[in-house]
């Protein structure tokens, strides 16, 4: 099946085993079985009890191979102990994240619910007899994250998702079901599915045309036929690029989303303190202000304007492309309707005290008022109705203050000037000070909210 999390394209050869408790279930058994004569003829567990906590301790548990290995060179690793043993997913964990993402909005487990959906049938077919409300409830959760990126049409991801998951539900006795509706968001799971959908089907239906997207990179030998190969919505999207060695790109943009709206290759402009030299295939900062001051500026413009770095995706894809991948596809089908989008990989790293970072805060001061925290690369989505909902002049006069910067303090060194808009993208276009990650930002749609990797600020061992 295709996947709506991207960490989990590329999970490993995994096999895994469903069972209840295990030695202790097998323990617990014996106890009660002792106990029995002397409670008085008090009744086993009902069905309520056991529907509500699926056993109290279920558990899936996951063979963990290497993923190059064929089915039968992983039930040799198996055999010779080769492989982890050691994951489990708990249903009353995962029941407890379910609960709170519907009720309160926290992070979706999204990837919990991938490693469900992905078993081979048979060991989700006695999932679904020993704890049908995880199965379904993940069935349901993974459905309303593809309705962005893949629509609502019969016999796509989203609705054949969901046919399974209530096929799945009816299969479960209806004693049972109830039983599990009042511990697990069953219905408000299928309520939030349904909603979502209509309100897609409806922004959709109200765009008279598809979207404009303009996608920026700041280019100098970089290879960008990563960027040629997206989804980008077709016909009135445009690709500029800034020229900042000279050289022009070498990809083929004949065939890709761009053949219609075009390709516009400039020269970035150097003019002062950081000026247009792209750092780590980035673009700078002055870069970044110029481009989006004109297009404040200009009576019309697109509807969405993207900043990315030029730099591609590892070999074999990575995480943070396939996110880049979803946003397009979402764009493309007109389903995406956001004001602002970090996309970004990495979180700006706490302050230092060095001299360089008393100019930032400096600057950071008279800018924003304070210390903004967000991701760290100027990588983004934009939506002209933000930039000109921004003050007048706004955007000139964030550039001024990479002109008078000196009067900060500030050396004038160009990597210091980009640092004072590293990781405060997000409150040059008016949003909070501290942005929340994407996994807990609730204005997001479901797919854009998966976990991000434990790793979070760039050259340092802290964690998000």
């Amino acid at each position: 099946r295709g996947v709506a999390v991207p960490s989990v394209q590329e999970s490993p050869t995994v096999m895994p085993i469903s069972r209840p408790s295990g030695v202790a279930a097998h323990r617990l058994v014996r106890i009660l079985a002792a106990l029995l004569p002397r409670t008085l003829g008090r009744p086993l567990p009902d069905k309520n009890e056991l529907a509500n906590a699926c056993y109290f301790t279920y558990r899936v548990g996951y063979v963990i191979c290497d993923a190059g290995l064929s089915p039968e060179e992983a039930r040799a690793a198996m055999s010779e102990g080769k492989c982890n043993e050691d994951f489990r997913l708990m249903a009353s964990d995962f029941q407890r994240r379910v609960v709170r993402h519907y009720e309160f909005g926290e992070r979706p487990p999204l990837e919990e619910a991938m490693w469900l959906i992905s078993a081979p049938e048979n060991f989700q077919e006695r999932t679904l007899k020993e704890c049908s409300a995880m199965q379904v409830v993940a069935y349901i959760l993974v459905a309303e994250a593809k309705l962005h990126f893949q629509g609502s049409a019969q016999g796509e991801g989203p609705d054949e998702l969901l046919r399974l998951a209530l096929q799945q539900s009816q299969r479960t006795p209806p004693d049972v079901y109830a039983a599990l509706a009042r511990a697990w968001p069953l219905d408000i799971a299928l309520g939030r599915f349904l909603a979502v959908n209509n309100s897609i089907e409806r922004l959709v239906a109200s765009r008279a045309e598809p979207l404009a997207a303009e996608v920026v990179v700041c280019h100098c030998d970089e290879n960008l036929d990563w960027l040629a190969n997206m989804s980008w919505p077709s016909r009135r999207s445009f690709l500029t690029i800034y020229s900042v060695c000279g050289n022009s790109p070498s990809s083929d943009f004949a065939s890709s989303s761009f053949a219609d709206g075009g390709v516009h290759v400039l020269p970035a402009q150097s003019e002062g303190p950081g000026d247009g030299a792209a750092l780590l295939g980035r673009c700078s900062a002055r870069v970044v202000l110029q481009h989006i001051a004109t297009a404040a500026e200009a009576s019309g413009g697109p509807d969405v304007i993207i900043v990315l770095p030029a730099v591609g995706p590892k070999d074999g894809g990575d995480d943070h492309h396939r996110m880049l991948e979803l946003v397009a596809r979402s764009l493309r089908l007109g389903s995406l309707e956001l004001q602002y989008l970090p996309l970004g990989a990495h979180r700006t790293a706490p302050p230092t005290a060095s001299a360089s970072q008393a100019c930032v805060r400096a600057a950071r001061r008279s800018v924003f008022g304070g210390w903004p925290i967000g991701y760290h690369e100027p990588s983004f989505l934009v939506s002209r109705t933000r930039i000109l909902g921004m003050p007048p002049h706004h955007f000139r006069r964030m550039l001024s203050v990479l002109d008078d910067s000196t009067r900060l303090g500030c050396s004038g060194d160009g990597r210091e000037l980009q640092d004072i808009f590293d990781g405060a993208w997000h409150a040059v276009f008016g949003e909070e000070l501290v942005q929340p990650l994407r996994c807990d930002d609730t204005r997001l749609p479901l797919f854009l909210r998966a976990v991000d990797r434990p790793s979070g600020f760039p050259g340092t061992h802290l964690p998000q």
